[in-house]
């Protein structure tokens, strides 16, 4: 979002044309150039399911691609990572979970960001033995969970310089 004196882009027909101006903007210190909180967030999500095998969830960041002045503004440890489960709900018609449980699910309490998950895979959450996510009976949608993560970019501004970054992180499952 820029912050400055715009002038008049439109001369109210609501349409951009030849007679439509845009009066010349400068930035300076007093600029403000940032994304908004909901930019900054991505997310995905997939679905687990098991019976009486305890397993663990662990993963391992890296960047595939840094380019420009990212190369030494932006590290892994400035993109928060919040990993969640969902028991169940209904995602676009597909109803999951209704016989699953989370009783026995455990999330790391260490993993704060990607910088958390460099070089050894680590342990994001476990999932006990006890009884496992499924119960008896039903089908398999109804014993799933989901798990979801979510990702929040550092707050930008033009300190920060231009570029571009790719983020991969691979995910195992490892039974324990």
């Amino acid at each position: 979002i820029i912050n400055s004196s715009l002038g008049d882009i439109d001369i109210g027909d609501g349409y951009l044309d030849a007679s439509a101006i845009l009066s010349a903007f400068s930035i300076n210190d007093a600029t403000d150039v940032s994304l908004n909180d909901q930019s900054r967030i991505y997310s995905h999500s997939f679905y687990i399911s098991s019976r009486n095998v305890a397993f663990s969830l662990r993963g391992r960041a890296e960047f595939t691609r840094r380019t420009g002045d990212f190369v030494d503004t932006i590290s892994l440890d400035d993109i928060e990572l919040n990993a969640s489960v969902t028991s169940s709900g209904n995602d676009d018609g597909f109803a999951f979970g209704s016989r699953s449980t989370t009783d026995n699910t455990n999330f790391s309490n260490q993993i704060f960001n990607l910088g958390d998950l460099t070089g050894v895979q680590t342990i994001i959450a476990t999932f006990a033995r006890f009884a496992g996510i499924r119960s008896f009976g039903g089908t398999l949608p109804q014993h799933l969970i989901r798990v979801n993560l979510e990702y929040t970019m550092p707050q930008y501004d033009l300190s920060m310089g231009i570029g571009d970054i790719d983020a991969r992180l691979v995910l195992d499952f490892y039974r324990e």
